[in-house]
């Protein structure tokens, strides 16, 4: 009977070892990287054409890259503020018809339009709208 054909793998361990210190490396200093500068995210678009709310105006990139800055609400018990502009809208401030919170909901109301004027036909609830 021939014997059993062994395998040996003990010379590979110094190439995984390697590959394992690299990727390590690596992780180590993309983490060095974000905590060392947080503020250094962007968020970004593959489109080349797109509407810039804290410019309020469009932006067109050749590179296809077009730097988005985002709309959203911070709510706290006693204010709302309003990003990118940073607006603070105080709670007493929202019984007021034309407040800062209202404009901001038209602006939103107004690019959703423009975004879906292709899908006429499809209505949205606003419940935020009073008749």
């Amino acid at each position: 009977m021939a014997g059993e054909a062994k395998t040996d793998f003990s010379s590979f361990m110094c190439v995984i070892l390697m590959l394992t210190g690299c990727l390590v490396t690596i992780m180590i200093s993309n983490i060095v990287i974000i905590s060392a500068n947080p503020e250094n995210i962007q968020i970004t678009s593959i489109i080349p054409q797109g509407m810039d709310p804290a410019l309020d105006k469009p932006v067109e990139d050749a590179h296809g890259n077009v730097l988005k800055s985002p709309w959203y609400l911070e709510v706290y018990r006693d204010r709302l503020i309003i990003h990118p502009s940073e607006e603070t809208v105080q709670v007493h401030d929202l019984a007021d018809k034309n407040n800062s919170f209202e404009k901001f909901l038209n602006r939103v109301e107004a690019k959703i339009r423009v975004n879906t004027s292709c899908c006429s036909s499809v209505k949205t609830a606003q419940p935020w709208r009073a008749n």
